[in-house]
């Protein structure tokens, strides 16, 4: 059975290969944070969210902090698979 941890593990490398650089990320006293910050070249920032394949739901904070930075230009993408992953990266690498 996959895992959230597993997708993670997969996610991070991904985006190495892909070109990119991600760092995961926290809230300071906040709930609804996305679980990564990435960037590709060319100025493209993305909060990505990584949920667990079954059951894995959004939570209406985290639908929140999504029209937060679509207000200001950044791009929050929800991920569950591992295909998901690599049509995600295929898509946005450099």
């Amino acid at each position: 059975m996959v895992v959230e941890a597993d997708i993670d593990k997969h996610f991070a490398e991904a985006v190495s290969a892909a070109g990119g650089v991600g760092k995961r990320i926290a809230y300071r006293g906040e709930r609804g944070a996305a679980d990564w910050l990435v960037g590709f070249p060319f100025n493209r920032l993305f909060i990505v969210e990584l949920k667990r394949p079954k059951g894995g739901r959004i939570a209406r904070l985290q639908e929140k902090d999504a029209e937060l930075w679509f207000h200001v230009g950044v791009e929050k993408v929800w991920l569950r698979t591992y295909e998901e992953v690599n049509r995600w990266t295929k898509k946005v690498r450099a």
